[in-house]
C-alpha cells in the first residue's frame, strides 16, 4: 500500500476528509493533507487549510491513535498487538505502525 493509500485509509477510519490532494499542485509545495474547507471572503486561503500528515508529524500521529483508541507500545515497537520493524528511527516506525493500524480500521 502506499502512503497516499495508507493516509487515505487511516484519515477515513477517523472520520477525516476527503483528503485534498490537488492543493500541492496549486501552490509549488510539499503534500497537503485535510478537509476542503470552504474560504470565507476575504481570507487568505492558506490559513484556512489544515495540514495533516501522520506519517511526518509526531502530534497528527498521537492524536491519531488516541482518537482510535489504540494500544502503542514504543518499547516493542508494537500498535494493537501488530509489531513494526524500526530501522534506524524508531520514531518513524512507530508513526507508520499507527498510521498503518488505522488505514486497517477503514
Amino acid at each position: 500500500m502506499t502512503d497516499r493509500e495508507l493516509l487515505d485509509s487511516a484519515a477515513k477510519a477517523a472520520g477525516i476528509g476527503p483528503l485534498d490532494w490537488d492543493y500541492p499542485a496549486l501552490e509549488g509545495h510539499g503534500m497537503f493533507f485535510g478537509p476542503r474547507l470552504q474560504r470565507p471572503k476575504g481570507v487568505v486561503m492558506a490559513a484556512m487549510n489544515k495540514y495533516w500528515n501522520p506519517l511526518a508529524d509526531d502530534g497528527d500521529a498521537l492524536s491519531l491513535a488516541v482518537h482510535l483508541r489504540m494500544l502503542v507500545d514504543a518499547d516493542d515497537l508494537s500498535v494493537n498487538g501488530m509489531y513494526f520493524e524500526s530501522g534506524d528511527d524508531r520514531f518513524a516506525a512507530v508513526r507508520r505502525a499507527i498510521v498503518a493500524c488505522a488505514a486497517a480500521k477503514a
